[in-house]
């Protein structure tokens, strides 16, 4: 007897990544896409509407107009000898009394010398018992998030000193648009050397290191220099030396007459 033929099974049909499949894992995939671009979008259009509503109330569109000196030709050519002379001699080791100024002949030397020249229409300088005082109108261009044609005016007052050869400043209070700064806009500078690019200049070093103080006292700035031919020793790295293409010379090249740049 022929035995009775039983045809084989089936099989199911393979699990294909038909166009349905492919469809919803696509827009699975799109909308955590989608999300993650939401996050990131809304987060930089809150941080601006932040940073811009700072900026509407602490920055103006216009400078303001600072007091300009009034000395005359005369006094000021008087002012100018001085100080130029008191640079050379301070640079060849020779000087041997202190350079004095006051708040009128700072401003003076603001508008008119060329070592003060990046601080002119910027800055007014008062000296306030132990502390210079400053009356700031400045551009805000270039700083990212705040745009073109924004001021920052107002004014601040400045701890002044050297030490071992390295210029302080630091700012002390400010008073922005006529109302004294948050303190949570002003506490990182409280801690940050204002002066530190000039330290890592080398033609200003060679001046700093021979100034034994900067004061201010009743009013007057005294710049006390080194008595003969001291010099302070090299400043430390971090405040004066950040980069080895700024190492200062030695102290035998000190003697020599560097170009004028500003103390």
């Amino acid at each position: 007897m022929s035995e009775t033929y039983t045809p084989p099974p089936f099989a199911p049909p393979p699990k294909r990544s038909g166009p349905n499949c492919l469809l919803l894992t696509a827009i699975g995939c799109g909308a955590l896409l989608l999300l993650f671009v939401l996050l990131i979008v809304l987060t930089f259009f809150f941080a601006r509407s932040a940073v811009r509503k700072l900026v509407d109330e602490w920055t103006e569109p216009t400078p303001i107009a600072l007091p300009e000196s009034d000395m005359d030709p005369e006094t000021y050519a008087e002012l100018r000898d001085r100080f130029e002379a008191f640079k050379q001699e301070l640079a060849a080791g020779t000087a041997d009394a202190p350079l004095t100024l006051t708040g009128d002949e700072i401003n003076a030397l603001i508008q008119n010398h060329p070592d003060w020249e990046t601080v002119r229409g910027k800055a007014h300088v008062s000296l306030e018992g132990d502390r210079v005082r400053a009356e700031v109108s400045i551009p805000l261009d270039g700083i990212p998030l705040i745009g073109a044609g924004r001021y920052l005016n107002g004014s601040a007052g400045f701890d002044v000193s050297v030490d071992n050869g390295v210029l302080y400043v630091y700012l002390a209070e400010a008073t922005v648009r006529g109302r004294s700064a948050p303190e949570e806009m002003i506490a990182g500078f409280r801690a940050e050397n204002l002066a530190a690019d000039l330290n890592r200049n080398s033609e200003i070093r060679t001046y700093l290191r021979r100034i034994k103080s900067v004061r201010v006292s009743d009013g007057v700035l005294h710049v006390e220099p080194m008595e003969g031919p001291s010099i302070a020793p090299e400043a430390p790295v971090d405040e004066a030396e950040p980069g080895a293409d700024e190492m200062s010379a030695e102290p035998e090249a000190l003697e020599e007459e560097p170009a004028a740049a500003p103390l």
